[in-house]
């Protein structure tokens, strides 16, 4: 058992209190006219009638009775937030979805006024509709391009302003089914690789909340794939997150038609009730390909063997469980019977992961092991020359059934890990980035997080193609130095940032996700045709960066990834690549090799290392929070509070203090923008596992209602008025949101805390901007002051951790768990303020509130 001489201490009950003010500002638009809305819209809206009346005659004689619908699109600029109200008023009009839409070039209809050259931002509305249903909205656009004084309806006038905000309105095409999904692209190469073979790929449809409309619409797309002479093989419907997939195959033959064909002539791209084609999803793993062997290694393991239940998982694919590394140390549940056909030498990503979350690095020799077991759950298959999803499943419907085994138990079987509350998910979707809306495997870890209260920590990814260099030539690379390859390499970074974007599941908003730093514990080749590709310790050049879902900050936390080498050089005076040399440097880890699958080891490199290794630092900071509450005469760590305790410990001791340099000199960023490149920064675990004499950390933790806060005091007994004394206040609150499956929002709660009162303790903030920091589920600020004030003894820090539900959502639902964790550290010796703070602490009422 970990022991600790000077642990974190425990916050007393805090008081309630009146939640805070949040401020907000909006642009302000200039929008046309109702006569000229008129003008413009009139012949998009009869396109819209003409459109149904094609659809009725296509659908004269259907043998089923189907009544037309069409998915309408609204594209408006700026914000209409009582829209979706007034079209749960129109019967027959059903809402679909509503997405972020930016970069919206500016108009003489529409412009900033402050700045006509901005560009805009607005939202797109998805909504099934029937006939009538239409109607009724035409009736209501015709009152309104008539006179744009009147009066509509209670519920209604919310239109009024959709109207004059309208920049188009149309059907949902066959084009939007297939745009910026990526299908098409691997429909081609696949009809290159797997000629005369069936093609396996996705359908996303609209959902629907009416069960009956469901069945209608899974029948329909059935029976169009059958009819092209395909086959389904998954069907998932998850109401919680709004998800309707279905996996199906088709015949070369129709996938060519769908590539090369008039996709508003085929029946099948002009099923309405799609909303997307999708490729199937491809376990993203590493930023290359990799081709040498490992190597038989002489690393050494801790002799003791875990013990107890796991509280972390990891979902990867399988691993080798009798490894030297990994031997009695994995609870391996396997239902799906991967395990066949998997050959034990291509089990190569699961085993390292589960080294890394079990072991840490091999080549540091500070890291301990796991004193649980890890749960593993394979959620990947042996494919053509790599691990990946199996395909004929969807993998929203595979990861739902995972956590549902995992925590609540399948069919008459118990839960095979109940006490799991961190989940390691070091894979992401390659066929998937993050645009503007959160994808299906995204939602899903959102609402299970808050549902059972666990923490995913999910890799950002790797991005897909090796890394070019197009700003230098191949003997400039060479002989340049270290620092000047570096400034070439993020400059890349920056002009490509586009496609450089996170890989679903990570925009996920109540995950941690992770990004990889260029370093790691190997030591570099002596070889003078391999190079170092940046300096050691600035974000790799190989990982996904933000923002996330509203521009939250993501990834939030940096760990080391490994360095990949630039290995050769092209000659072509063009690009050169970064490959990964198996033999290091890199993350060591547990690897089957060809000659001793179960001896082997490796060098791993990518963004999926980084997050086992935080994920392997979540046991560390579950037992330091064990001890903590042992102490107290509690059972241990309560169930309920474990997932945000640990997110909440996993930031606390992030700073940028290692980036400061590639911030002002490599990214050329100011603090307020410096958190889309590096996040919170690197954590630094010990100083959150354990206290000093100049330094100390408080937890507090509860729930929130709508409205509600909770204050905490922290007092400080030092004397800062005779002189001033550098100090650093830390504050990370962590909480888990329920979601809005369909609406821009997205978060139906936000908390966040403020510092209350005099706040002349630590004035400066040095980290990220205020506003960034309150646009996830993770607030991680850094405050610091070393004037002489007016503070004695019974002086005390305040903060207040507040609570709201979104303007747009609806009704939270339920109360919000939170963890919050405050560090105060002084700078010099003024005697120990731990033991002093915690006399303080000890002498106040320690009853915990649950609201």
């Amino acid at each position: 058992m970990l022991e600790i001489e000077r642990p974190p201490l425990l916050f007393p009950e805090p008081a309630r209190a009146d939640r805070a003010t949040k401020g907000s500002g909006f642009a302000k638009i200039q929008r046309p006219s109702a006569s000229r809305q008129a003008e413009r819209l009139a012949p998009r809206f009869s396109r819209l009638t003409h459109a149904f009346d094609i659809k009725s005659v296509e659908l004269k004689g259907d043998p089923d009775g189907i009544a037309p619908e069409l998915a309408l699109v609204f594209e408006t600029v700026g914000g209409t937030a009582n829209f979706m109200s007034a079209v749960k008023r129109i019967d027959g009009m059903e809402w679909l979805a509503e997405y972020p839409e930016e970069e919206l070039t500016p108009d003489p209809d529409f412009y900033d006024e402050e700045n006509p050259d901005k560009f805009l931002s607005g939202k797109v509305y998805c909504i099934m509709s029937d006939r009538r249903a239409l109607d009724e909205l035409l009736a209501c656009w015709r009152r309104f391009s008539d006179n744009e004084d009147c009066k509509f309806d209670r519920g209604y006038a919310s239109l009024k302003d959709v109207f004059l905000s309208l920049k188009d309105v149309r059907t949902w095409s066959a084009k939007d089914r297939f745009e910026d999904t990526g299908v098409v692209e691997q429909w081609r190469e696949d009809l290159e690789l797997k000629r005369g073979s069936f093609i396996p790929f996705e359908i996303e449809l609209f959902y629907r909340s009416d069960k009956r409309a469901q069945q209608k619409a899974t029948d329909v797309v059935c029976r169009q794939i059958e009819g092209a002479g395909g086959r389904i093989t998954d069907v998932c419907v998850i109401d919680d997150i709004g998800y309707h997939g279905i996996a199906a195959w088709l015949p070369p033959e129709r996938i060519e038609e769908l590539v090369n064909g008039d996709l508003e002539c085929i029946e099948l791209a002009k099923t309405e009730q799609i909303m997307f084609f999708r490729p199937v999803s491809q376990a993203l793993t590493s930023p290359t390909a990799v081709e040498e062997d490992g190597f038989v290694g002489t690393s050494g393991i801790d002799s003791q063997l875990p013990a107890g239940d796991p509280v972390i998982a990891l979902f990867d694919g399988l691993p080798v469980a009798n490894h030297h590394f990994l031997r009695d140390r994995l609870i391996v549940d396997d239902p799906d019977g991967f395990e066949h056909g998997y050959p034990v030498n291509e089990r190569k990503h699961g085993t390292e992961m589960a080294s890394l979350v079990v072991h840490g690095d091999l080549g540091d020799s500070s890291a301990t092991s796991l004193e649980r077991p890890l749960y593993v759950r394979p959620i990947m298959k042996s494919g053509f020359m790599k691990e990946t999803f199996p395909e004929g499943m969807l993998i929203v419907d595979l990861v739902h059934r995972a956590v549902i085994r995992m925590l609540k138990g399948e069919g008459d079987e118990p839960p095979a890990a109940p006490d799991v509350c961190v989940v390691n998910l070091s894979i992401g979707d390659s066929q998937r980035q993050y645009l503007n809306s959160v994808s299906p495997l995204a939602r899903l870890l959102d609402w299970l997080s808050f549902k059972y209260q666990i923490l995913f920590v999910v890799s950002a990814g790797n991005t897909h193609d090796l890394l070019r260099i197009d700003c230098l030539m191949p003997d400039e690379f060479a002989q340049c130095e270290l620092a000047e390859r570096t400034n070439a390499a993020i400059g890349s970074m920056k002009q490509s940032r586009r496609n450089l974007r996170l890989f679903s599941p990570s925009e996920s908003v109540n995950a941690i996700t992770v990004g990889a730093l260029y370093d790691d514990c190997s030591q570099l080749p002596n070889r003078e045709d391999v190079f170092r590709l940046v300096e050691d310790g600035v974000p790799a050049p190989y990982s996904a960066v933000g923002p996330g879902v509203n521009r939250a900050i993501k990834p939030e936390l940096y760990m080391p990834g490994g360095r990949l080498m630039v290995h050769g050089i092209a000659a072509d005076g063009k690009p050169f690549y970064a490959q990964q040399v198996m033999k290091g440097p890199g993350c060591r880890t547990a690897y089957p090799t060809q000659v001793q699958p179960v001896l082997g080891e490796a060098y791993s490199v990518g963004t999926s290392d980084a997050t086992a290794l935080i994920s392997h630092a979540a046991g560390s900071l579950y037992e330091m929070l064990d001890e903590v509450f042992l102490r107290i005469g509690e059972e241990g760590v309560p169930r309920e509070y474990a997932a945000v305790l640990l997110k909440a410990a996993l930031a606390h001791g992030a700073t940028w203090d290692s980036l400061e340099y590639a911030r002002e000199n490599y990214y050329h960023e100011g603090k307020d923008r410096a958190d889309r490149w590096i996040g919170y920064g690197v954590p630094d675990f010990s100083k959150v596992i354990s206290c000093s004499a100049d330094r100390v950390t408080a937890i507090g933790f509860g729930k929130l209602k709508n409205e509600r806060a909770h204050e905490y005091r922290l007092p400080l007994p030092i004397d800062l008025h005779s002189r001033g004394i550098g100090r650093r206040v830390t504050a990370t609150l962590a909480y888990m949101t329920p979601i809005a499956f369909g609406r821009q929002e997205y978060r139906k709660a936000q908390l966040w805390f403020t510092l209350e009162g005099d706040d002349r303790i630590a004035p400066h903030r040095v980290n990220t901007d205020w506003q960034a920091v309150r646009r996830g589920t993770l607030q991680h600020e850094i405050f610091v002051g070393s004037s002489a004030i007016p503070w004695g003894d019974d002086d005390d820090i305040v903060l207040k951790v507040n609570c709201r539900q979104s303007s747009t959502t609806g009704a939270i639902g339920s109360e919000v768990p939170y963890a919050f964790f405050t560090t105060v550290e002084i700078a010099e010796p003024v005697g120990d303020i731990y033991a002093k703070v915690a006399n303080k602490l000890k002498q106040r009422v320690t009853l915990r509130t649950t609201e």
